[in-house]
């Protein structure tokens, strides 16, 4: 009889760490193989999963990114020493993790906790450009927070209400509950859901919003309260104008080059969803224009980036990358068309 996983040994297992912490592609690969073959042991991976991010979260705060980095090896090597007792440890952490992170960066506050562990106040929770965040609600809700995203949770979430405002990309696995709705507010629209697991991209300063939906069902509340279903495996699209609202029109034609529904894209090699692939650590460019992506390429690089020419704008790429520098990910587009590029510090122009 094949031997059940334990959450206490995964822990403590190297190559599970990385994969925890996407530190090795050959590690990750392996769990990931190891997921889809087990599906038995998933409820086992993804507790396993969710308190190595917890106690390595912890462990980090309020360090500097120049202290992480030279910390990390100390950290980490702590980290596995406890490790043995995470069991223990586990529910005062998953508690905790969230008023943690709402001391993470200047613009964000977070009362302090009830007697009874609930969070009281409003909590924000910022990253930077090049960060990502794993973020557990009070409800159980598990938000994993995309670079230069910025969210805000209700003062009464979880009591009378469950509502997040989003300004940046986000994937919500939400905790069902039939009584409370669990609303996540854009500049553009708001999505409300009982219990699923969906993503929204919607940056305030960006032409084009997305919300995909892999599993549950969603409803997309419009600005003028018009009101779209989404089913699995499904997105809707969205153009913006002024950055502020959606283009009005009545005549469907205006509509359709307003909002679109579409399939959810699918990796043609491993069937991985291109949507939620920037959570795995994954750059996806999935028959994009310099335009559409260069925001992205600004947040998960720390960078700013000029696009010089009209024409350079409109090059359209397909492309997949994990790990690779800025210079390294223009050198591979160059491949598919001829442009210049100039690095100054973290200013970059692209040109013919």
């Amino acid at each position: 009889m094949k031997k059940k996983l334990l959450v206490e040994e995964l822990v403590i297992d190297d190559t599970f760490i990385h994969y925890c912490l996407y530190k090795n592609k050959d590690d990750f690969a392996y769990w990931q193989a190891f997921e889809e073959v087990n599906p038995d042991e998933a409820a086992t991976i993804a507790e396993a999963r969710e308190m190595v991010l917890a106690l390595t979260t912890a462990m980090r705060i309020r360090h500097t990114e120049q202290d992480n980095i030279r910390l990390e090896k100390k950290n980490w090597f702590s980290l596995k020493r406890f490790m043995p007792y995470a069991a223990l440890l586990a529910g005062i952490m998953l508690v905790t993790v969230f008023a943690y992170h709402g001391f993470h960066g200047k613009n964000q506050s977070l009362a302090a906790a009830d007697a009874n562990n609930e969070v009281v106040g409003k909590v924000s929770f910022l990253t930077a450009n090049r960060e990502m965040k794993n973020i557990v609600l009070t409800d159980g809700t598990k938000i994993t927070l995309d670079a230069g995203s910025h969210i805000t949770v209700a003062d009464d979430f979880g009591k009378k209400s469950r509502d997040i405002y989003l300004d940046g990309e986000a994937v919500f696995d939400v905790t069902h509950n039939e009584e409370l709705p669990f609303i996540v507010h854009t500049a553009f629209y708001n999505v409300k859901v009982l219990g699923t697991l969906f993503n929204v991209k919607a940056y305030k300063n960006e032409q084009r919003s997305e919300t995909a939906l892999l599993r549950g069902k969603v409803i997309v509340i419009l600005k003028d309260h018009k009101k779209i279903s989404l089913t699995p495996n499904n997105k809707i699209i969205f153009s913006v104008c002024d950055n502020k609202e959606l283009r009005a029109g009545d005549e469907a034609e205006a509509a359709d080059s307003v909002i679109a529904i579409k399939p959810i894209s699918f990796k043609k090699t491993d069937n991985a969803i291109i949507e939620t692939a920037w959570a795995q650590g994954r750059l996806e460019i999935n028959n994009e224009t310099f335009e559409q992506f260069k925001g992205r390429l600004e947040r998960w690089y720390d960078v700013k980036i000029t696009l010089a020419d009209k024409e350079v704008a409109a090059y359209n790429f397909t492309a997949t990358f994990k790990g690779e520098s800025i210079e390294k990910v223009l050198q591979a587009l160059q491949y598919s068309y001829h442009f210049n590029y100039k690095k100054d510090g973290k200013n970059i122009t692209i040109s013919k």
